[in-house]
């Protein structure tokens, strides 16, 4: 089981995204590092670095011994004042034992990826804050699938339930007077939606970042 954490802090006119702990799991954390490109495992205390090859490392899920880190080129990204060259979108999988490195091309151009989740088998889901896409890779797979593209405009974190047929993610609409967001919950096997919760609007709107379910089915949101 892991749990993805993220969040957005305001900085001047941009945005820049702090990456905290991003996977529990046997006393393991995984997190990665905005600033410099790292990944890093951490055992019992004890930090390693992963990789500094990753431009900018943003969500990671971890399933089976394989870290998935998500390349997400922010620094490119338009509302983010990105001014960054363009280059092809990853997924990238770390051993958490350092000893093998693997990568999964993302759609290209306006993707930009930036949740991440994993079902208990190893299928991850990874979506775009750009387009709303989600994208899928079945366990085993070299090559990301569509999975739904109904999201618009932006899928930002996500997580799949208990019940490990429901992907559960934020859908926020930074282009509405003002913001919106929902929780949107849809069925692995069909695509269908299987509920909608709306965030409460405050007068500077709102912002759904990130999101877990604890044991007991109850979803907690981030409100950015």
């Amino acid at each position: 089981r892991f749990v993805s954490k993220s969040s957005l802090h305001r900085h001047g006119s941009a945005l820049v995204r702090i990456a905290g702990i991003a996977a529990l799991s046997a006393a393991i954390a995984c997190s990665g590092d905005d600033d410099g490109g790292s990944v890093a495992l951490a055992d019992s205390g004890v930090v390693a670095e992963l990789t500094t090859e990753i431009g900018i490392p943003t969500t990671v899920a971890v399933t089976g011994d394989v870290a998935w880190v998500v390349e997400s080129q922010f620094d490119r990204y338009a509302p983010f004042n990105g001014v960054g060259e363009p280059a092809p979108f990853r997924l990238i999988g770390l051993e958490l034992d350092g000893t093998a490195y693997s990568e999964i091309a993302l759609p290209p151009a306006d993707f930009f990826p930036e949740g991440i989740a994993t079902t208990q088998g190893g299928r991850l889901f990874v979506g775009s804050v750009n387009t709303g896409d989600i994208y899928t890779v079945a366990p085993g797979a070299t090559e990301a699938e569509p999975f739904t593209s109904e999201l618009a405009p932006a899928t930002v974190g996500m997580t799949v339930g208990i019940d490990n047929a429901t992907l559960w993610l934020c859908n926020t609409n930074m282009g509405a007077t003002p913001p919106t967001a929902a929780v949107i919950g849809l069925n692995i096997s069909d695509r269908g939606r299987v509920g909608t919760h709306e965030l409460p609007t405050s007068e500077v709107g709102s912002f759904c970042n990130d999101l877990v379910m604890s044991p007991d089915g109850a979803l907690w949101i981030t409100e950015s």
